[in-house]
């Protein structure tokens, strides 16, 4: 009987010891895996201060638990620990997770942290408050300086939906960063492209980096990525001129202006090309002919950027009159007896220029030698043609005083 008690006590005894080793073990692996022991926790409140570790780690409490013990020197600031992470820490930042952060504490700054005319989206507030639930936000994301002053990076329009919900706290996480990435972060990556009434301020921006910074074409790819092509050529429109506005509506308030992006791409390449002929007023004149001409809008891209040329490179264009694409009869210089013949063998000249290119450029059994000699013959008569009309019309200014605006 005492033996049998001894044992069943012996077995107890040892569960006991296994069962405090296997705790020990628990929580030793728990700490030595918790993100509390660096700036990857995740914390009700942000931290004030984080103390460094051995292991090259922070802690929010100064223990450093299984790293390695706490290292010399002072504790630092949460914004100080920011710009240690961005200089190259290995260690995860709190920033990267989200926090209820008091509505009150969150200042904004639109000059430095906006790419757009407008401080939030009339549109987007109304979406949220009527449809709101956290559990469908992303978010907002804001940035801590050094002064200990957190500034909204995006979701502006987030932020105000909250306000007139008057709600005390936002979810919100925490930039990692300098004043100048924070910058960059807030205007080429989180308020771009999210709705088409952003169009206007990434074109802004795009300007201002292209003309101003003077940023290499591989640097403002590598910036606006897919939408570098459409930017830059939208960068040469009108910001008030119907193209721009009719590609700030939504996708589907666009269908009345079929392609409007690949037509808008064209002025825009037109405007880059002769941006001293081709004036605001011309582009609201091209937009009806595209959009409201029977003409107009049958025409591919070849063939309206031949005949917008034919009108722009005439020896009496005049940029402060209409184009008049669709002008009938002969008009100018066509219908005048001295300059008439000369003028309508240009356009001829031309037409069959613009063929003979096509033939060198698509066809490989081409007579390549044969037709090089007939372009260059034909470049010289329409430059002796082009001369012949000049002195005509200098004649007639001469007699008048009047000046050619060419």
């Amino acid at each position: 009987m005492r033996l049998e008690k001894k044992h069943t006590t012996f077995i107890v005894a040892i569960t006991v010891v296994i069962v405090v080793v296997v705790y020990f073990l628990i929580k030793k692996n728990k700490e030595a895996n918790s993100p509390e022991n660096d700036l990857g926790a995740i914390y009700d409140q942000i931290p004030e201060k984080f103390y460094p570790c051995n292991d090259g780690t922070y802690s929010s409490t100064g223990y450093c638990n299984w790293h390695q013990g706490r290292a010399e020197g002072e504790a630092v600031e949460f914004a100080t620990a920011q710009e240690l992470i961005y200089q190259g820490l290995t260690v995860s930042p709190v920033d990267i997770y989200a926090v209820w952060l008091p509505i009150s504490q969150i200042k904004t700054d639109t000059d430095r942290f906006q790419n757009r005319e407008e401080d939030f989206s009339q549109e987007s507030v109304k979406r949220i408050i009527e449809n709101f639930d956290h559990n469908l936000l992303d978010p907002v994301t804001v940035w801590r300086d050094v002064h200990n002053q957190i500034w909204m990076l995006s979701g502006h329009s987030r932020l105000e939906a909250h306000k007139q919900l008057r709600k005390k706290v936002i979810p919100a996480r925490f930039f990692v960063g300098t004043e100048k990435t924070a910058i960059d972060f807030s205007r080429f990556y989180a308020n771009r492209g999210q709705t088409p009434e952003k169009l206007i301020g990434d074109i802004k921006i795009f300007k201002r980096l292209r003309d101003e910074e003077k940023l290499s074409v591989a640097e403002l790819k590598n910036r606006f990525e897919g939408m570098y092509n459409k930017l830059e050529l939208y960068s040469y429109l009108n910001p008030q001129g119907d193209f721009i506005r009719y590609l700030s509506l939504p996708k589907n308030q666009q269908d009345q202006f079929p392609l409007l992006e690949i037509k808008a791409m064209w002025i825009g390449t037109l405007k880059k090309l002769y941006p001293l002929k081709i004036t605001n007023a011309h582009e609201a004149e091209l937009f009806r002919y595209l959009y409201q001409s029977a003409e107009g809008s049958k025409l591919k891209k070849d063939d309206f950027f031949f005949k917008v040329s034919q009108v722009i490179n005439r020896i009496d264009f005049n940029s402060h009159e209409p184009l008049a694409l669709e002008r009938k009869g002969d008009t100018g210089i066509y219908a005048r007896s001295d300059t008439g013949e000369s003028a309508k063998r240009i356009k001829e000249i031309d037409l069959a220029l613009r063929n003979y290119n096509s033939i060198l450029k698509n066809d490989r059994k081409a007579d390549k030698e044969r037709i090089t000699a007939t372009v260059n013959r034909l470049l010289q008569e329409r430059d002796y043609l082009s001369k012949g009309i000049s002195e005509s019309l200098k004649q007639q200014t001469s007699l008048f005083g009047i000046k050619i605006i060419a």
